[in-house]
């Protein structure tokens, strides 16, 4: 069972959502700029809609991703050295959402419904044995 621990509405800026750690200087990069999910390290890029198509649902689970509730476009891992997830989109300051019960590493998978461009992102983190 897959415990929620913040959900928020977002209005996405260029249609982009940034997961990241707080204060990462990780940036992945695209040479193409055409991708549903861009993964670093300490920062994941998820594809939406655009700010002028509406908000975004964010949620963020301690839990595993299941793939006949949304559909996963990523399953990775990641490292939170602060231990704090910031959600935002790309241009925006860092801002607290939520504080994991560890820093670390996680593994970290992301779903995503709403057709084409996504209007609902979902992240699972579940600890790394």
């Amino acid at each position: 069972m897959n415990t929620l621990l913040h959900s928020l509405e977002l209005a996405p800026l260029w249609g982009l959502v940034s997961i990241r750690d707080m204060g990462t200087d990780d940036y992945p990069q695209s040479a193409d700029g055409d991708y549903e999910c861009l993964a670093g390290r300490g920062q994941i890029y998820v594809s939406t809609r655009t700010d002028s198509e509406g908000d975004v649902r964010v949620r963020v689970y301690l839990g595993k991703a299941d793939p006949a509730v949304m559909r996963v476009i990523h399953e990775g891992v990641m490292e939170f050295k602060s231990g704090i997830i910031s959600i935002t989109a790309p241009a925006m300051e860092d801002e607290e959402t939520v504080i994991l019960p560890a820093a670390g590493v996680w593994q970290v998978g992301v779903a995503v419904s709403g057709g084409g461009s996504p209007d609902s992102v979902d992240v699972y983190l579940s600890s790394v044995s």
